[in-house]
């Protein structure tokens, strides 16, 4: 099992019309959930307006938007599920992945999921060796903080559904239920 199909077989457990997937990129995980849910409405949102075009050519039909992902163009509760794959690995100013968190609550009905690299506690040489350097480029942070208020479901992610520095460390799943 791979991150993306962990991502389904976590949806699988929920009952939903419509999902969103923030930061989108080409439409990998969208793919996936056309494939899975073909009776859900299915959107997606990037920054990056080759992806989106590539996304576009890739998958027809679905809502695909190009945006800041800080500032969503969608209605309040127009999503059942909101999700993110990896985008705040990505952003270095947690002010602004905070921002995207309440945009996606803003949007979401029932349910928040976020795939990202999660530590509580400093990153340790001892623990993580050379590779700590490059871990701490990878913006991980403690969502045991920044999700405080919800009480999430923390998923861990493993060796075998994500090898390599920072996954199979520091990646995690978190299932909100709103």
């Amino acid at each position: 099992m791979n991150h993306r199909e962990l991502i389904i077989e976590e949806l699988k457990k929920w009952k939903f019309d419509s999902i969103l997937d923030v930061g989108c990129g080409t439409g990998q995980d969208l793919e996936m959930i056309r494939k899975t849910f073909p009776e859900v409405r299915i959107a997606g949102m990037d920054k990056d307006r080759d992806r989106i075009i590539k996304a576009t050519k890739t998958l027809g039909n679905i809502q695909l938007v190009v945006g800041d992902t800080a500032d969503l163009p969608f209605e309040d509760k127009s999503f059942d599920v909101v999700f993110t794959d990896a985008l705040f690995v990505m952003i270095q100013d947690t002010g602004k992945v905070i921002r995207i968190m309440r945009e996606m609550e803003r949007v979401a009905k029932k349910y928040l999921l976020f795939l990202e690299t999660h530590c509580v506690g400093d990153l340790t040489p001892e623990k993580y060796g050379t590779t700590m350097k490059n871990a701490q480029s990878y913006n991980i942070r403690n969502y045991e903080v920044l999700l405080s208020r919800f009480k999430p479901e923390f998923i861990k992610i493993t060796k075998e559904v994500w090898p390599g520095i920072p996954w199979e460390f520091y990646g995690y799943l978190f299932k909100v239920t709103l």
